[in-house]
């Protein structure tokens, strides 16, 4: 690799560092893009934006591209401006970031209240201003709490980078998740790239990198572990994608997915087991259809919720909908989900012809509609486990959830 290219990938592994220690970050922005934000943040209470003005910042490459997030979840405070224009040359307007954050998820909101569309017609609409809005939130949170692995992967992984260069996206997540400087030789390849995160997440205890669409490796008792070496080809980026990209929920607030080592192996810390079933138990079925279609009030027509369906989308055979949102968001794997007393499991590997399959949720990172999972079988009756993650819609059954001993 040419020095100037090594010299790069060094300073921007060292990017999370330079962002926390800086007292504010000042984001220049394209004029076009500046005069929302000035508006924005010109009252106390902005008014929701326009149609037109969200359609604008979505198409706008600040928003989308992987750096983003790193600038604004390391930064102390965020500021934004624009070039100084020819016809005011002395003026340079700063401002303060935090009413035009709570301006774009006022905007969502009043989008989808005043248009009756669900949160997949949304994300569908408007991907990269969603992604924004959980950015804001981790921007809020960042000060007091260390954000899961796994969320960080979800929000770059959304993200565009240069096909050139998709070490970027990588480098993105270290500098998300340290903040630490890294002045050394660096890691250039994807393969060294995934392995040094997966190691920075082991030192802080954080295995939520478990969820990955990643291949497992091969080495005898790590078939848990993503194997940054064996990739299987797919379209876009490959190495620890997430098995889905959707905002991570932490219950407790802001947990993660812990685990640990003994003399008896590896521990992953609260999975919930999920038994397998012909059909699922009846309150199960009732909760997953307000999670997926949301639900009106029998007896106060008044109190509703919406699912990630609305009313007015149509209900498909079977679990098509539902399969087109998941692919909508990232998903990859099988289509066809194994059925659980309490949900549906959809796996990133074909399990149907498997030995001894298991289906686990995991109980501390969470989507408001399920959660992350890990599968585990065996090839051939009495051969060596192996495991991939998925992804559980439905109910997750925190009271059940126990240590699993990966082996």
């Amino acid at each position: 690799m040419p020095s100037d290219r090594r010299r790069a990938f060094a300073d921007h592994e060292s990017m999370g560092f330079i962002y926390n220690a800086a007292m504010s970050v000042i984001i220049a922005l394209k004029s076009s893009v500046w005069k929302i934000v000035q508006h924005a943040s010109a009252t106390v209470s902005p008014a929701p934006l326009s149609l037109s003005d969200m359609q604008i910042l979505e198409d706008d490459a600040w928003i989308s591209r992987v750096w983003t997030y790193q600038e604004l979840v390391n930064s102390r405070a965020t500021y934004f401006t624009t070039p100084v224009s020819e016809e005011h040359p002395d003026v340079q307007v700063v401002v303060e970031a935090t009413q035009f954050f709570d301006c774009i998820g006022h905007s969502l909101s009043r989008y989808k209240r005043d248009n009756h569309v669900s949160d997949g017609t949304t994300v569908s609409t408007f991907p990269n201003l969603n992604v924004l809005e959980d950015t804001l939130l981790d921007v809020t949170l960042s000060g007091y709490l260390e954000r899961p692995a796994l969320a960080i992967f979800s929000n770059i992984s959304m993200r565009t980078f240069d096909a050139k260069y998709p070490q970027n996206r990588l480098l993105a997540c270290i500098g998300a998740l340290t903040k630490e400087a890294s002045w050394g030789p660096p890691s250039s390849s994807l393969d060294e790239l995934a392995e040094k995160i997966m190691c920075i997440c082991e030192a802080k205890g954080d295995y939520s990198f478990i969820f990955t669409a990643d291949s497992r490796s091969e080495e005898r008792g790590k078939t848990w572990r993503p194997n940054p070496s064996c990739v299987e080809a797919r379209n876009g980026p490959t190495h620890l994608v997430p098995v889905i990209n959707w905002y991570i929920h932490s219950d407790p607030f802001g947990e993660t997915q812990r685990g640990r080592h003994d003399e008896h192996g590896f521990w992953l810390e609260n999975m919930v087991p999920l038994t397998i079933a012909e059909t699922l138990l009846a309150d199960a079925q009732g909760e997953l259809d307000r999670f997926l279609w949301g639900f009106t009030d029998p007896v106060n027509p008044k109190l509703t919720s919406k699912g990630l369906f609305g009313k007015d989308d149509k209900k498909e055979e079977g679990n098509a909908a539902l399969v087109r949102f998941l692919k909508q968001i990232g998903f990859s794997g099988c289509c066809e989900p194994l059925v659980c007393e309490t949900g549906l499991f959809f796996s990133q590997r074909d399990l149907w012809k498997m030995e001894e399959v298991e289906l686990f949720a995991a109980k501390n990172v969470i989507y408001y509609w399920g959660a992350p999972g890990l599968a585990r079988w065996k090839e051939c009756p009495g051969g060596q486990a192996r495991y991939c993650a998925g992804v559980f819609v439905g109910l997750v059954k925190k009271d059940l959830a126990q240590p699993l001993l990966l082996n």
